[in-house]
Order: structure tokens, then sequence, then C-alpha cells
């Protein structure tokens, strides 16, 4: 049914994908080309089928637009599809019936306008703590039953090799962006988690400091997080997100700092690992950092050994964590100035001269 060659190139395609998030655009139009007449897309949706992203090929312009703006969020295949067990290639039937199909609002102003592409259908690939990820292919109906039985058999071939790209490129996704401790989060301006890493998998699943709604979008339980990431996002959808932001609460419950920086277009999309951006809609990158140690206590043994301010305490801390001035007068809402005179007044309690040997001293604990 395929040329031996057309199956290696697409294999090899998808490997080198792994490495580069941008080539799975061209393993899009590679499957297109191989089967014929088919609209190929890896959508991203959360569990309970509501579209998240997607990568996509084959399709007009402005029905993606459309799309984006109003119709994903009532595609009536997507819940059916969440219901099947990944590495399975499914049939667009099996996910909902084509006589409740051809009844839908989907159907007649957005799929039958497109050369009724009603045909096809495709895989659970993987899923991951930002949703789940499928391969999937559009046919117009006029290319009969042929050409719907040979996308899917495509399908089933190549999802073994897809699973295991993406976990390849989960893995390396996650060494470039950072350490085994610290949770980092891609957020969307419309407050969609695009991506965690397993650190902030396990925060998402806990509820601190983020989580989901119950529409799956990204928040906090806590109030000043919850406006804090509020008041990012806005700044974003205004394009006024231009320097980093931090968030740190002086609160014995908080063991952790947040950092959050603008994440551009090229980023995602080569570093991802599918490159299931949005393009058309900005997003953040949170880092969350653990805190060293007990810091309510550390803080109190510093202001009774050494005779330290409150203000002077939350400051070497922070330098300790490895802060920069400029970083702490951003979290701390003064300024650098402040800031530096009262890293120079510790220094002098702490009977040091310079701040790499605060920072010794503090991480020793001798004191």
């Amino acid at each position: 049914m395929f040329k031996s060659e057309d199956l290696t190139r697409i294999v090899s395609l998808s490997t080198a994908a792994a490495l580069d998030g941008l080539l799975w655009q061209d393993v899009l139009e590679d499957l297109s080309e191989v089967v014929g007449n088919t609209h190929c897309h890896i959508l991203q949706s959360d569990a309970e089928g509501r579209w998240i992203n997607g990568l996509v090929h084959g399709y007009d312009a402005g029905f993606l637009e459309a799309h984006d703006a109003y119709y994903s969020a009532i595609n009536p295949w997507l819940p059916g599809f969440v219901q099947h067990p990944t590495g399975k290639a499914v049939d667009c039937r099996d996910m909902l019936p084509n006589e409740e199909l051809f009844q839908t609002e989907w159907y007649n102003d957005w799929i039958r306008p497109q050369d009724d592409i009603c045909l096809g259908g495709g895989a659970r690939i993987a899923e991951g703590a930002e949703g789940i990820f499928f391969l999937g292919g559009n046919i117009p109906r006029r290319c009969g039953e042929e050409a719907r039985t040979r996308w899917l058999t495509l399908v089933q071939l190549l999802v073994p090799q897809f699973s295991q790209a993406w976990r390849v490129g989960r893995i390396l996704s996650e060494e470039r962006l950072g350490s085994a401790h610290v949770g980092l989060f891609i957020v969307s301006s419309g407050r969609r988690l695009v991506f965690a890493n397993p650190v902030a998998a396990g925060m998402i699943e806990e509820g601190k400091p983020f989580q989901l709604s119950v529409k799956g979008r990204f928040g906090s339980g806590d109030t000043s997080l919850g406006h804090w990431i509020e008041v990012v996002l806005a700044s974003l959808r205004r394009n006024q997100l231009h320097t980093a932001r931090y968030f740190h609460k002086p609160d014995p419950n908080q063991v952790f700092r947040i950092e959050c920086s603008l994440v551009n277009s090229d980023f995602l999309r080569s570093h991802m690992p599918m490159a299931l951006m949005n393009l058309r809609e900005p997003c953040i990158l949170l880092t969350v950092i653990p805190e060293n140690g007990n810091s309510e206590g550390d803080a109190e043994k510093l202001m009774q050994r050494f005779g330290l301010t409150a203000a002077e305490t939350q400051v070497v801390l922070l330098i300790r964590d490895g802060l920069s001035p400029v970083e702490i007068a951003d979290i701390r809402s003064v300024s650098a100035v402040t800031v530096r005179n009262q890293i120079k007044s510790a220094l002098s309690k702490c009977g040091v001269r310079r701040q790499s040997e605060l920072v010794s001293l503090l991480l020793g604990k001798g004191w």
C-alpha cells in the first residue's frame, strides 16, 4: 500500500523532529503528500477534549483563523477522541457517528465548506500535564472509503514512531529548559498551559502554587499569586511585558520564588516536543525555584546572630538564593540603591567584605 522509501523518509523526519521541533511541520506535509488529498494536523487538548493548540497542514488560512477564534471550542470529534487509548488509529465515525455530526454547526459551517472533509481520523500519540496530543487527518468525502482506509493504515503504522519521537523531544526539552528541581511552565496569554516539566506537573497535581480550573485555565488558589498572574498576562496581551517579572511573598508557608519572562515564537517552535504552539498567541515562561532550607528558621537565626533588620535578612537570603540586587529590588518593590545599601549594612554586621563571602557564610550554616 505504501512505498518503503516513503515510510523510511517519514520515520527519519520524525526522529529529526524530536531534535528540532520546527521539522514537525515537514512531517505533516510529507504525510499529506504520501496519502494525497489529506489535511493533516497534530492537536493538543485537555483531558476533557477541549482544544488547546495545534500544528496543521493543508487547511485554508481563513478557516484556520475562524477555527482559532470560534470553531475550536465546538469541535465535537475531540471529546470522543480522548476516550480512546494511546496508540490506536480511530475512525472519525467512532469519535462521533455521522448522523450526529451532520447536525452540528461544526460540520455545516466549518467542515462541509472545506470540500466536505468529513472522512479520516487519527490516533492519540501521547499525554502530559499540559494535555493530550493527537495525530489526525481530514479527507474530502468525494475521495471515498479507499482514501479513509489508506490514511488510517498509515496512522497505525506510524503511531509507535511518533510516540517515541515525542518522548525523546520531551526529554530534550526538559534538559534544555532547566534542572530537575525547578518547575517550568509555559503559559499562553489566554491562560492555557502549553508546557510543564515533571516538577511543574507535580505542582499542578498538588494544586500548589498553581492549578488548572475546571475549564483547564491556568491560575493559582493563592489570592496574591493569582492576582500577579492576571497582571502579568494582561501586560502580555497588551504587548507591554518587556522585562522579567518576579514573585516572592514573605510567607513561611511559601518555600519558592517565581520568575516570569516572555518567550518568543522561535524559541517555542524549536524547543517544544512537537512545536504545538499557536504562534498567534504570545506565551510566558514561569520558573518556580525552591528556596534553600527553612527560610523562616534561617531568618530568625540571622536576626539573632548578627543583629540584622527584617529587611536586611530578606535581602541576604535572596542573595544566597542567587538573585541580583536589581532582581531583589523588583521583588521587594524598592530601588536598587536601597537594596545595595542593605547589602552593605548586612556585610558589615556579618563580618565579611564581599557578597561571595556572605553567600559562603550562609550556605555553610556555620553560624
